[in-house]
C-alpha cells in the first residue's frame, strides 16, 4: 500500500473526476499534503477514511494497492453474505480473496466489532469442527487462523488511529489466560479496543494472570480484557476471581469474554462485564 496517493489515482479508484477530488481537498472534506514540487498527495489513512465515512464506491481498488477481490462484497450486502464467502476462502486457503472480503467489509464502514462478530466468528466456528474428522481439518483451521491474523494486522494499519495516541488516552490490557493457546480472539479484542481509541497493551494468549495484573499496574490500565476459549479448571477459576477482585478494588474495569466465559463462574457487578460479543465490549469500553 502506497502512503502517498495522487488525486488522479484516487479519482480513478473511486470512479470520479480528478477535479472532484481536488474540489474536495479545497473544501476541506479531504486532506492532502503538498510535495516539495507542489503536487497534492493523499495519505493512505485519509483515503480510506474518506471512503468509509463518505460511502465512496471503489471501482479500481488496485489504484490504492488493494486486492481486486474487495469488489466481491457490495457495500450494502448483509454481513452474513461476507461470512459465507469468507468461509469458502478460508476453507481452501485463498489469501487474496480472504484479504479482499475482510478489507471490503471494513471499507464499507463496518467496525472491527461487527466484522469479528458477524463475519469472522461464524466462518471460523464452521471450520472449527473439522478437526474432529481428520488431520486435514486441523490443517484447515490453523491455516485459516493464520490468514485472518495477517489480514487483521493489515486492517490495524488502516484504522484512523489518531485518538489512540493522544496524551491521556485510556489503557487496556488484553490477554488470553494461561493454558488458553488461542490467538485470534485476543487479537480481535485488542483491535476492537484500539479502534475505540484506547491504547492497548496486548499480551497475547497463554498469559499468567499475575503477569496480566502486573502489566495493568505498570500501565495504569483502566480496563483488563480476558478472552477465554479453553474450558477452565478450578485453579483458573480461582485466579480469575482473584484478578477481578483486585481490579475492582483498584477501580479498574474487567471484561471477560469468549466461548467458555460462563464456565468461569464470575458474577456480573459494577466494573465487570461478562460479554458474549465484541459489540458488548465496545459498549462497555465507551463508559470507562
Amino acid at each position: 500500500m502506497r502512503t502517498g496517493i495522487s488525486p488522479k489515482d484516487f479519482a480513478e479508484a473511486i470512479g470520479v473526476s480528478e477535479s472532484s477530488v481536488k474540489r474536495w481537498v479545497d473544501q476541506g472534506a479531504l486532506t492532502a499534503l503538498r510535495t516539495t514540487g507542489g503536487h497534492r498527495r493523499i495519505s493512505r489513512h485519509e483515503a480510506l477514511r474518506f471512503i468509509r465515512e463518505q460511502h465512496g464506491q471503489l471501482v479500481r481498488p488496485e489504484k490504492l494497492g488493494l486486492e481486486p477481490s474487495v469488489l466481491g462484497i457490495p457495500r450494502n450486502a448483509p454481513l452474513q453474505q461476507a461470512a459465507e464467502q469468507l468461509h469458502g476462502y478460508l476453507l481452501h486457503g485463498r489469501e487474496p480473496e480472504t484479504r479482499g472480503v475482510l478489507t471490503g467489509v471494513y471499507l464499507a464502514g463496518n467496525t472491527i466489532a461487527a466484522i469479528g462478530d458477524d463475519v469472522i466468528r461464524p466462518a471460523m466456528e464452521r471450520l472449527g469442527v473439522l478437526w474432529h474428522d481428520s488431520e486435514h481439518g486441523i490443517l484447515v483451521e490453523h491455516r485459516a487462523t493464520t490468514l485472518c491474523l495477517r489480514v487483521l494486522e493489515e486492517l490495524r494499519g488502516m484504522i484512523h488511529d489518531t485518538a489512540a495516541h493522544l496524551d491521556g488516552a485510556k489503557v487496556a490490557v488484553v490477554a488470553g489466560p494461561e493454558r488458553d493457546p488461542y490467538l485470534l480472539a485476543p487479537t480481535l479484542t485488542s483491535l476492537t479496543l484500539f479502534e475505540c481509541g484506547l491504547e492497548v497493551v496486548s499480551l497475547g494468549p497463554d498469559t499468567p494472570l499475575s503477569v496480566v495484573e502486573l502489566a495493568a499496574r505498570e500501565a495504569g490500565a483502566s480496563l483488563i480484557a480476558l478472552s477465554c476459549t479453553s474450558e477452565p479448571d478450578d485453579r483458573l477459576r480461582r485466579e480469575v476471581a482473584r484478578l477481578v477482585d483486585n481490579a475492582v478494588a483498584a477501580k479498574c474495569h474487567v471484561a471477560l469474554g469468549g466461548k467458555t466465559v460462563a464456565s468461569l463462574g464470575v458474577a456480573v457487578r459494577p466494573y465487570v462485564l461478562i460479554g458474549r460479543s465484541l459489540r458488548e465490549l465496545v459498549e462497555f469500553a465507551s463508559h470507562l
